[in-house]
């Protein structure tokens, strides 16, 4: 038969070279018998991505405001872990915003696709403007080998707009 598809590279990151195969199954027997059969199996190199996380705003939106309004930040994996990765997320400024979850897993099943985190503007009765803040993200512990070296974490800047009866002008 022909080859298959090449399997995807190696889970795990850190820029390593790996090897990744793809196969083929013998359909019908030589002849005249005796003959080698082709290899069923080849390898090809690969390379895992460098380990690290994104954070990603949905529709790109960087504001909330007092009123209430929220926006998403995805948080996701550069690539599949061997084992799960536990974040931390935490606001710059908890009298502007609020977010849920705190606490985060990115695992196997959910390394690609992430976690989304809710952002949530806080309404006061200061009239102190348009207040910027930040979403921080922070590993916490694993016990994967590639992501545990891990120590950056990340920030996503974010604006609070002032209630339209106490802004600034």
């Amino acid at each position: 038969s022909r080859f298959s598809a090449w399997s995807p590279c190696a889970p795990g990151c850190g820029g390593y070279a790996a090897k990744h195969p793809r196969n083929r199954v013998i359909v019908a027997q030589s002849h005249p018998p005796g003959y080698a059969c082709p290899a069923l199996v080849e390898t090809e190199a690969c390379f895992t991505p460098e380990c690290g996380f994104d954070l990603a705003l949905k529709d790109g939106k960087r504001i909330t405001n007092e009123a209430g309004e929220s926006l998403l930040v995805t948080v996701q994996l550069n690539s599949v872990p061997y084992e799960p990765i536990v974040f931390s997320v935490g606001v710059s400024d908890a009298t502007e915003a609020t977010i849920t979850p705190t606490i985060i897993s990115l695992g196997p099943g959910n390394a690609l696709t992430g976690v989304s985190i809710n952002v949530t503007g806080r309404p006061d009765t200061l009239t102190d403007g348009d207040v910027p803040y930040s979403i921080v993200v922070d590993k916490i512990m694993t016990a994967d080998k590639d992501y545990a070296p891990l120590t950056l974490g990340k920030a996503i800047s974010l604006t609070n707009l002032d209630d339209p009866i106490n802004r600034v002008q």
